[in-house]
């Protein structure tokens, strides 16, 4: 063996031995991390066994997860500084992997429909209204609301979700909300929506003795009120005859 000439490789062989593509050789190249040879008189650049031992070198740093910002560094790092080196980058994939987790929960959320858009208690708000009865389109509705509502009162939402599922478990108010999602489908001039309207200031006038949690921050913010307000008038034209109806009501006199 001594003496022996050492037969060089050209890239594609240097890549194959290592197991990684010829495209990653010349990347590594261009982050200097590995030295590149200049190139002979046939114009290719060849390889000599070091190139070889660099190379596995970063193909297993790359592999354990080592941020390419860092392999130069410990490729001939002394061990105490690699492990130190190796607790960050576990603490960071950890962080990582975690951050994962929470986006599979939200894509997981997204299947089942709601949760992607609002919180746990919100969504179990809306299975209930699910569970009453109510139509597709109406819960779609409710959602979007719901979605409107986080948005404007963030620290107080789950806490009315709540008291909103509580309210929705009474037989009278179940059945209120199913004839307001039939209403949907009802000409503007249908005579039931009177009787509806009748119904509705009726059953508001026996809740309002309900606390609302924080519900002076509920009514102090008149324009955020008034987009909530307005959000289901303005997506269903029946709904909007039911408001018409409501106001004329409230506006007689003994009313």
């Amino acid at each position: 063996m001594k003496g022996m000439n050492q037969q060089l490789l050209t890239i594609s062989q240097l890549a194959r031995y290592v197991g990684v593509t010829v495209r990653a050789v010349r990347h590594y190249h261009a982050l200097g991390l590995l030295p590149e040879p200049k190139r002979d008189s046939s114009g290719y650049r060849r390889y000599d066994a070091n190139a070889v031992v660099e190379l596995t070198r970063i193909k297993i740093l790359v592999g354990a997860g080592v941020p390419l910002s860092q392999v130069e560094t410990l490729m001939h790092a002394k061990t105490d500084v690699l492990e130190k080196a190796i607790v960050s980058i576990k603490a960071d994939i950890a962080e990582r992997i975690a951050k994962l987790a929470a986006t599979q929960k939200r894509l997981d959320g997204l299947q089942s429909g709601d949760r992607m858009f609002v919180s746990e208690v919100v969504a179990d708000y809306l299975d209930s209204l699910r569970h009453i009865g109510l139509s597709a389109t109406t819960v779609s509705h409710e959602r979007d609301a719901w979605i409107l509502i986080s948005a404007l009162y963030p620290e107080q939402v789950d806490a009315w979700a709540v008291q909103k599922k509580l309210v929705i478990t009474k037989p009278d108010i179940a059945a209120l909300y199913r004839r307001l999602d039939e209403a949907l489908q009802w000409p503007a001039d249908d005579p039931r929506f009177s009787e509806l309207a009748k119904d509705m200031l009726h059953i508001s006038q026996q809740q309002r003795a309900s606390s609302v949690p924080d519900q002076d921050k509920l009514t102090s913010n008149m324009q955020a009120l008034s987009l909530v307000a307005g959000y289901g008038v303005d997506a269903f034209p029946s709904w909007k005859q039911l408001q018409e109806t409501i106001k004329t009501l409230t506006d007689k006199p003994g009313q």
